[in-house]
């Protein structure tokens, strides 16, 4: 190849090299932040929305809108194809047939809501938005939820939880974030759901109209609830005339400080740890699958029958430790109310081992709070000291022990029993 043919086959690839580089720029230009904006306003709140159409699947003929902030989601899997919004007055749960919610409604995103074609109900008393399903309130199918939901700005705050107490929650706090405050869990130690079912949780000292209820699909759902005292929060819902808690995730839980648990026994499923030992009749300490306790009763075959019965733990270590709290829930009905503290009592024992509760020696403990006696609500026992002659021992024992007589015989009723140091 001579010179001039070189020469112009470099000069044809300067220029091509020059080409594509002038297309290319030193910097590239941010893509624009799509900010939604509705242009129509909102004509009611939430309140007059639920006043409106109280029934159970009424259509929403009206051109009613609505706006609210997203509380909740389906982001952690705690809450499935729905959201929760809620406005000065009230709150609402919108029920949507599509998953991955989350991804369009972040929690304190606005939105505004077209109820007009929609139905509004009420699913054992919880009020929803969506659509009809087999003559009840169900989901808004997926392909007409842009009809209907419009976000508004870029999300923002979620609203400030409502502080209130397990015993004042009422109507008016449904579908709303609330926050309960230096609350215990009775269930500390187990996780907060089974693997394979939603599961209720509950509050030390109840009351036994109020649950904690998590998903086995939420991501959480495997963690171990904390003990000690602390803060939570969620949406209240509401299933019948019992207030469920849902947990949005783990940023709901909060300042718990655990203690260490030293023995614990639920009585859920079975008497578990404790046997029972009958001195006296012939009735005995069983369990109650029903209300997850473990129960003793002196009545049957439509009488009183006198009894004496002792349900007995394990054997306990409390080598090593200094200071032992013994918490439980109880309760007691259709007996003598005068004498539910005499005939109802807590003893421990360093020096039992099996048998007859006379081949050991036993202290009785001072329980600081008892049911009325005449109702099935469970109350806490308050914290029972362990003394301190039984602190450092290897073979602690507690026992409750249950008498009755011919004429009168209560039912005693105990579940979610921790000794914690």
């Amino acid at each position: 190849m001579n010179t001039k043919n070189i020469l112009s086959i470099l000069f044809v690839l300067a220029t091509l090299a020059f080409s594509m580089t002038s297309c290319v720029k030193g910097e590239f230009d941010e893509p624009p932040i799509n900010i939604p904006k509705v242009t129509f306003p909102k004509n009611a709140t939430i309140a007059e929305l639920l006043l409106k159409y109280p029934g159970t699947c009424d259509s929403v003929k009206d051109t009613v809108v609505i706006s609210g902030i997203v509380t909740a989601n389906d982001e952690s899997g705690n809450l499935y194809k729905k959201i929760v919004i809620q406005d000065e007055t009230a709150g609402l749960e919108i029920e949507l047939d599509q998953t991955s919610l989350y991804i369009d409604y972040r929690v304190g995103q606005r939105v505004f809501i077209k109820c007009q074609g929609m139905y509004m109900g009420r699913y054992n008393g919880l009020p929803q938005l969506g659509s009809i399903y087999n003559g009840k309130i169900g989901r808004l199918p997926a392909v007409y939820i842009k009809d209907h939901i419009f976000n508004d700005s870029l999300p923002g705050a979620a609203p400030t939880p409502l502080v209130v107490t397990p015993t004042a929650l009422n109507l008016s706090m449904v579908n709303k974030l609330v926050r309960l405050e230096n609350v215990a869990l009775a269930d500390a130690g187990l996780t907060w759901a089974a693997s394979d079912a939603t599961t209720d949780r509950s509050l030390e000292g109840g009351p036994t109209s109020f649950v904690i209820r998590t998903s086995n699909y939420a991501n959480f759902a495997g963690i171990t609830i904390p003990s000690g005292n602390g803060n939570i929060q969620g949406i209240l819902s509401l299933y019948n005339s019992t207030y469920q808690l849902t947990i949005r995730d783990t940023n709901d839980i909060t300042g718990f400080k655990n203690v260490k648990i030293l023995f614990t026994e639920s009585f859920e499923t079975s008497l578990g740890g404790f046997a029972g030992q009958s001195l006296v009749g012939d009735q005995v300490w069983g369990h109650d699958a029903s209300f997850k306790c473990a129960k003793m009763s002196g009545f049957a075959a439509s009488a009183s029958h006198q009894n004496e019965d002792w349900l007995i733990s394990s054997a306990i270590n409390m080598s090593g430790i200094s200071t032992g709290v013994l918490r439980f829930s109880h309760a007691i009905n259709k007996g003598d109310i005068a004498n539910v503290q005499s005939n109802h009592t807590v003893w421990i024992s360093k020096d039992y081992t099996s048998g007859a509760p006379s081949t050991g020696t036993w202290e009785k403990l001072t329980v600081p709070t008892y049911p009325a006696g005449n109702n099935w609500s469970f109350v806490n026992s308050g914290e029972v000291a362990i003394p301190a002659a039984y602190l450092g021992q290897a073979n602690v024992r507690i026992a409750f022990k249950y008498l009755c007589s011919d004429t009168e015989s209560a039912t005693w009723e105990i579940q979610n029993l921790k000794i914690t140091e």
